[in-house]
């Protein structure tokens, strides 16, 4: 598991994306991304949002996304 704050957004690479969504109760520009990674097709989920003037991502590889969604919720609500 991993967490990640920024003061600016950042990109990512090297994942194949098999889905894209966006949760509710992680304000807007929010992303949940599931797929695999490109170099081992190991798999890949994670979370990206914002509040604030903060940036945040939360990732957890193999993970079911509906419990990496609750961690990202509880997560904002403390941002």
């Amino acid at each position: 598991m991993y967490f990640d704050f920024s003061k600016y957004a950042g990109g990512f690479g090297g994942v194949k994306i098999t889905s894209e969504t966006h949760p509710s109760g992680l304000g807007a520009g929010d992303d949940l991304f599931v797929g695999t990674g490109l170099g081992n097709a190991g798999p890949v989920d994670f979370i990206n949002f914002h509040k604030g003037g903060i940036y945040a991502s939360v990732s957890a590889n193999g993970s079911e996304p509906s419990n990496l969604t609750a961690l990202a919720r509880e997560v904002y609500k403390k941002l």
